[in-house]
């Protein structure tokens, strides 16, 4: 299934692939330039394409993981569409082209876009922000509610890779790559009771999911106030997780990781 937005000159569409990832295609009617992000599977996302007519003139990747890469070569070779992926990731990413590099431009048609590294779930992984229509790519750095695993960085390095996220305005949509939200949300409802949002925003994307819909986007704004993990900083949830009023964010941040990974 796909679910389609409009973000001002841009139109997304949401691809369900695999069993809970997210694909992208980005699309700008006035130049016909498609773009499509972290095709972990080449046959939803050609679907698509073939329905709307469209030829993707770019692959870009958020990581380096199966999962988000699974579809480049069979898109690659079907398409010849170029694959961009960051400089940290270009050993691990095949077919591969061209590298990105932190802060560097990217663009779709006339929308412009900027690439951040962001350390942490992986070494190499990138967000891709499109600052005119208020998007954010966030592949597996910021989930709905939650975020990423630190499976190759440091949680410190995860720690200040969302910390840069925060600095983005509050109605920034957010793009991630799995549908993780529901879970999310069960677990910061269980470890930061006295936020009365969390379970008022489980509700309203347990609507959602119910009627097989995707719950992103978001809007950052959603993520400030409910994500645990943008929120080391706040003295109620320092309360409820027990520990001193003192204790610093990147400890507060490590023990809310410590207590997501051992959550079932």
């Amino acid at each position: 299934m796909h679910f389609e937005q409009q973000h001002g000159s841009l139109q997304v569409v949401t691809i369900e692939c695999l069993k809970d990832n997210y694909a992208y295609l980005v699309h700008d009617s006035s130049s016909s330039c498609t773009i499509v992000i972290d095709p972990s599977e080449a046959e939803p996302i050609q679907n698509v394409l073939n329905a709307k007519s469209w030829k993707p003139n770019a692959i870009w990747i958020t990581h380096h993981h199966w999962d988000h890469v699974g579809g480049n070569l069979e898109l690659q070779k079907k398409y010849g569409c170029p694959i961009l992926c960051s400089r940290i990731d270009e050993p691990y990413v095949e077919g591969r082209t061209q590298t990105l590099q932190d802060k560097e431009s990217v663009f779709v048609g006339h929308s412009q876009a900027q690439v951040f590294l962001t350390p942490g779930h992986t070494h190499g992984h990138l967000v891709i922000w499109f600052p005119q229509e208020k998007i954010l790519f966030t592949g597996d750095l910021l989930f709905c509610g939650g975020c990423g695993r630190v499976t190759e960085g440091t949680h410190r390095e995860m720690y200040h890779s969302l910390k840069l996220l925060k600095k983005l305005p509050p109605e920034a949509q957010i793009y991630c790559g799995h549908e993780y939200s529901l879970k999310n949300l069960e677990f910061a409802k269980s470890i930061w009771p006295s936020n009365k949002n969390i379970p008022l925003r489980w509700e309203r994307l347990k609507k959602l999911r119910d009627q097989a819909l995707p719950t992103v986007p978001e809007a950052l704004q959603e993520e400030l106030k409910t994500n645990v993990f943008l929120n080391a900083e706040d003295p109620h949830l320092i309360n409820d997780l027990k520990l001193d009023s003192s204790t610093e964010p990147e400890k507060t941040w490590s023990e809310l990781r410590r207590q997501k990974d051992a959550y079932r």
